[in-house]
């Protein structure tokens, strides 16, 4: 590729709003978006966190996965940070979910979290078993069928994301910069009847 092919991606400002991490499932967000109920929006402002790093977790997950198929060695060795953070992430979020009391109208977006979170928990046991597979066709195999839990993961996670109320696995809130959109807004405008 040349030079000229080549363009830098946008610099953001630094007031801009790319910076801003906005808590975007706050029960005031909830509540502007037309959240109505106190309990759904309390419920759904004490999910948000737990989705995120459920979310975090599988990306973990899929990391150690990556890490397990480009192995040399006759063993993956997965007693290291990222698989101990990954699961003690999981035992926490797992333990925020069960003190949360769903309201009635969100039994069953609880319930599915929960069967996420249970998920997980397998597929920490399974990723741990590749550490003791010696056998190169026998870890193949398994990091096979690790994969396809990864993905029906990735399935419940989609299935389980509320977006209206910001609860998605990917934030695109931010894709593209709104520097120039603050710059314009800033701008004086002209009133009516100036000439």
């Amino acid at each position: 590729m040349t030079a000229s092919a080549q363009k830098p991606g946008p610099l953001h400002d630094a007031h801009c709003d790319i910076w801003a991490v906005p808590q975007m499932s706050s029960p005031d967000v909830l509540i502007a978006v037309g959240y109505d109920d106190e309990a759904v929006v309390s419920y759904l402002a004490e999910i948000s966190p737990i989705y995120a790093a459920l979310c975090r977790i599988v990306a973990q997950f899929g990391g150690i996965l990556l890490l397990a198929m480009n192995a040399k060695q006759p063993a993956l060795s997965l007693d290291h940070q990222m698989w101990t953070t990954a699961c003690d992430q999981l035992a926490e979020a797992s333990e925020r979910l069960q003190a949360i009391k769903p309201p009635a109208e969100a039994n069953q977006h609880f319930k599915a979290m929960g069967h996420l979170a249970a998920q997980l928990q397998q597929l920490a046991m399974d990723t741990d078993t590749l550490s003791v597979t010696r056998d190169a066709a026998q870890r193949r195999q398994d990091v096979m069928i690790i994969l396809q839990r990864l993905q029906a993961i990735q399935q419940l996670l989609v299935g389980t994301a509320v977006p209206n109320a910001n609860i998605t696995p990917v934030d695109f809130s931010h894709a593209c910069c709104t520097c120039g959109a603050s710059a314009r807004s800033q701008r004086p405008t002209h009133n009516q009847g100036e000439t």
